[in-house]
């Protein structure tokens, strides 16, 4: 396949440093400007690992499985996604010809949106001394660093998310919520 110019030129990064991926839609990636003379498409590796045709094995079973997708999905400016039920912008499945709008798309294959670890909320002086308790912080150190435990909990928030995410990328969800492809 040819190396697609007008392509490049009308999908350059604002930045003017590279090519967005044919799916930017939905992974917001950015390729920088060799990428199509070292892979000869213009995905990136997620979009490809992703929605492309691969081999894998699955986790529990062991079996290898081929799986075949698109690579490139297809986007129309109106569809009504059968998730939410609101007529937008849609992406179609990687699998099959059914579209879904892009949030839908994109809460379905990459879960829940990633949180921001909170800051801790004091100097770096007393994050250091914390992180070299070896058995924990004492009441008597929470006492005088009331906001520590406020933190944690903000921490412990994050990590169900991100376990909330992991869960949502294993399961069902990255289906064609209409065949199940």
């Amino acid at each position: 396949m040819p190396k697609d110019l007008q392509y490049e030129q009308e999908n350059v990064c604002q930045d003017g440093d590279g090519i967005k991926c044919k799916n930017y839609i939905v992974c917001g990636e950015e390729l920088p400007d060799w990428w199509y003379e070292c892979k000869g498409r213009y995905t990136c590796t997620n979009c490809d690992n992703s929605f492309g045709t691969w081999t894998g094995r699955d986790a529990q079973t062991g079996v290898v499985t081929n799986h075949t997708g698109k690579g490139e999905l297809n986007v129309t400016p109106s569809a009504e996604c059968p998730i939410c039920l609101e007529t937008t912008v849609g992406v179609s499945q990687p699998r099959c010809d059914h579209y879904v709008c892009v949030t839908c798309f994109q809460r379905c294959y990459y879960g829940p949106k990633p949180t921001v670890q909170p800051k801790f909320p004091y100097s770096n002086a007393i994050q250091e001394e914390y992180e070299t308790m070896s058995e924990g912080a004492s009441d008597e150190w929470l006492t005088r660093f009331p906001l520590v435990r406020q933190w944690e909990k903000q921490i412990e928030a994050c990590w169900d998310l991100d376990e909330e995410r992991r869960a949502a990328e294993s399961s069902s969800l990255s289906k064609c919520p209409i065949c199940r492809a």
